[in-house]
């Protein structure tokens, strides 16, 4: 049964005794300050506070306990100091313990300074916190296995960790120069972090968020996020919407396992961020999104199953994707590379990813190994040049070089054709087809009809230029021509000769059979209308017969080289 002490009695008991541990009720308010703290270190137990209890402007040492304590309308610590702190006296490296207590609030405000860390643990019950101008040098603020209403951190110095606590209301974190660590809560309401300053990092670990989270103008070294569920929509803006102009950045962020079933929205706004870190597995599900952000180094591995994954407006300077497969919705829109981009793929499947006005021709280097893209949707894509494109095996030889890398260039063209784009399909066959002729030339069993096939079909550069075909036959055409005048007139011998009046002569013979000429750019023309009556010898016909089949070969390649240009 409790006691009702008056209040000399209360503060004499409290001095004489290092362990208060008495069924104790107070109905008048309880103000500690230098006339009442005598002592190193305190623990109390089983009181019952009616009213307000004032810790303030005071030195307590090596702390309080508070154990099943309970505060009806609160308790306040004013310009409280823990500086003397001593561990001969208290072992816990605790300022401040609440220990399975009630209380309406408990309120920290006016500059307070703890050497060590504050706790509110074991199933504490506590309407309110609210924390103002509180510096703990070692520690932190310590929240554990309690049930938190509000939560109100300001204008503090301290690290703040909550571990396994519900928290029913609004939690509110402004101007914290500390780390952050949520470990296994549950936030029923909002949560708010604005103008964050943290040392090393932010840790989310298997938190629920049943409404909204927002990170804004804070300054973040490392922010990582584990496990974590997010019903509605959590965003973080790298920017200060508040008119001060507040520094703000994001220098590291790990993300895994996590659920973003309202979406995360991290916008970048220009901002550079360091190292961005995502491990999928089929745990990490809902809407994941970068806008704006220029990144250093980039690591994506995994197997995506349930996530949709979001980059847009991004420059990414080395992208890692290793050992990952891509089930779900991956979309890169309007991305680029800067400064020496390097695009790595090693290992993966990216079935449908989607790469909308990407430009792969920022970046430096493509290294690919062993990956498959003949799924992914491609829109409206600036090209890498073919020395940008490296294959990353050790100890491979040329022709296996040239093999994998025609593999590259085979998927990307069906891949394109797939997505409708003929056009840009034909590149990556010609770039296909030349890897080919590489590869073959690396080969043992290049053949001769292999390479006269391979020859003809590069004139026309593998399908992409009918001018050079045109000129070909041109002047080859031309050539033959002249080489047959002696055949058919006998104006002229095959003889070398620097007489003026034998120059003139066969310039006047090559002018008198341009006739002769045009008909042979006709494949199915006639002998006797081409080259007239007299034949002088019979190797003329050899001559035509292989330059009417050259023709229709350089015919077939002009007309090949046109497809980019028409349907099909």
């Amino acid at each position: 049964m409790s006691i009702l002490y008056p209040i000399q009695e209360f503060y004499k008991q409290l001095r004489d005794n290092d362990v208060l541990d008495k069924d104790i009720i107070t109905d008048y308010e309880v103000i500690l300050d230098q006339s009442v703290i005598n002592w190193q270190h305190r623990i109390i137990k089983k009181i019952i506070f009616k009213e307000k209890v004032v810790v303030r402007d005071v030195e307590i040492n090596s702390g309080f306990v508070f154990e099943n304590c309970k505060f009806e309308k609160g308790i306040v610590f004013h310009n409280v100091k823990s500086i003397n702190y001593n561990s001969s006296y208290n072992k816990d490296s605790q300022s401040l313990s609440f220990i399975n207590c009630e209380a309406e609030f408990i309120a920290f405000e006016n500059k307070c300074v703890f050497a060590r860390s504050v706790v509110i643990k074991d199933n504490s019950i506590i309407n309110k916190i609210n924390i103002r101008k509180t510096i703990i040098t070692n520690g932190g603020f310590n929240i554990r296995n309690s049930t938190i209403n509000y939560l109100d951190v300001t204008k503090s110095s301290i690290d703040l960790h909550l571990n396994h606590s519900i928290f029913n209301q609004l939690s509110k974190v402004e101007s914290l120069d500390g780390d952050i660590s949520l470990v296994s809560n549950v936030f029923h309401n909002s949560i708010l972090f604005w103008n964050i300053e943290c040392k090393f990092s932010i840790v989310f670990n298997y938190n629920t968020f049943k409404d909204t989270c927002k990170f804004e103008a804070c300054r973040i070294k490392k922010l990582a996020i584990i496990g974590d569920t997010f019903e509605k929509k959590a965003e973080l803006e790298n920017r200060d919407l508040s008119g001060n102009s507040l520094e703000t950045y994001l220098n590291k962020l790990y993300i895994s396992e996590a659920k973003f079933i309202g979406g995360f929205d991290f916008n970048g706004l220009g901002g550079k961020l360091e190292n961005l870190d995502i491990i999928i597995n089929p745990e990490l599900n809902g809407v994941l999104k970068f806008e704006g952000w220029e990144i250093d180094n980039t690591y994506i591995t995994g197997v995506n199953q349930n996530l949709k994954l979001l980059f847009k407006r991004m420059s990414f300077r080395f992208i890692v994707i290793n050992a990952f497969t891509n089930y779900s919705d991956i979309s890169f829109d309007k991305c680029k590379g800067y400064g020496d981009s390097t695009l790595n793929l090693h290992d993966c499947d990216l079935g449908a990813t989607k790469f909308n006005e990407f430009s792969f021709d920022t970046f430096i280097k493509l290294r690919f190994d062993n990956v498959t893209l003949d799924k992914i949707k491609l829109t409206t894509n600036k090209w890498f040049e073919d020395k940008s494109l490296e294959i990353e095996i050790a100890e491979q030889t040329e022709e296996e070089r040239f093999r994998r890398k025609r593999e590259i260039y085979r998927q990307l063209k069906q891949a394109l054709k797939n997505s409708g784009n003929q056009i840009d399909s034909l590149f990556f066959q010609a770039r296909e087809m030349e890897c080919y002729r590489n590869e073959l030339k690396q080969s043992k069993n290049y053949r001769v009809g292999d390479k006269t096939i391979m020859s003809f079909s590069s004139f026309n550069d593998f399908g992409l230029n009918w001018v050079k075909p045109v000129l070909i036959v041109f002047f080859s055409t031309l050539f033959i021509y002249i080489l047959i005048l002696a055949g058919i007139s006998d104006e002229i011998l095959f003889s070398f000769s620097c007489n003026q009046s034998d120059i003139s002569n066969t310039f006047n013979v090559i002018n008198s059979k341009w006739a002769t000429f045009w008909n042979l750019f006709n494949p199915a023309r006639r002998t006797d209308l081409t080259y007239g009556e007299i034949i002088q010898t019979d190797w003329i016909y050899a001559i035509d017969l292989f330059h009417r089949i050259f023709l229709a070969i350089m015919i077939f390649q002009i007309i090949k080289a046109f497809r980019k240009h028409v349907s099909n």
